[in-house]
């Protein structure tokens, strides 16, 4: 499937895309985000506007839905993920903040990675996928011009930065309205 979605990166066109409108269709259950999850994440800053970015359609929903599903699985449950969107001129930026993480998540250093252990386990199945999924994320975001960090941000939180090409005037939809 992974590769297929590199060739198909390979191939689509690029699309000017909203950020803002594509990340709340991916919460609201357009992507692969369970019902009612959408619910944990917070916007801060202004609701209208946010940064276009010119991507293939395809990796804008992949990515937007990698996040979310790695952040609902690495953020403790009772605390919301705040969201936010800007441009730097050149790049749109989405940032997720998880002010707190579950006890089993890897360290910050580690998020990234293809696979890394679990403290004291001899097997980690679950964890494995978790860590694959963000690095998958980060080789996307790259291929289509991009990049994906994480970081450690205040009292021990996690911040997730998504950076893309800004895209032009003309604005699809993530739904193709």
């Amino acid at each position: 499937t992974f590769t297929r979605l590199i060739r198909t990166l390979q191939q689509e066109p690029r699309e000017a895309l909203s950020l803002n409108a594509a990340w709340t269709e991916a919460l609201s259950g357009g992507g692969r985000v369970p019902d009612g999850a959408g619910k944990r994440f917070a916007r801060r800053g202004p609701e209208a506007g946010g940064p276009l970015v010119a991507v293939p359609g395809p990796a804008l929903t992949y990515l937007l839905d990698n996040l979310s599903e790695n952040a609902l699985d690495l953020a403790s449950p009772e605390v919301p993920i705040v969201w936010s969107t800007s441009n730097t001129g050149a790049l749109g930026v989405l940032r997720l903040t998880l002010a707190s993480l579950q006890e089993d998540a890897p360290p910050v250093s580690k998020v990234l990675e293809r696979f890394y252990p679990e403290p004291g386990a001899i097997c980690q199945p679950r964890l494995a996928q978790r860590g694959l999924g963000l690095a998958a994320a980060r080789y996307v975001a790259a291929a289509v011009g991009g990049d994906l960090t994480a970081e450690t941000g205040e009292n021990g939180a996690l911040a997730l930065t998504l950076t893309l090409p800004e895209g032009g005037k003309v604005v699809r939809s993530p739904d193709g309205g």
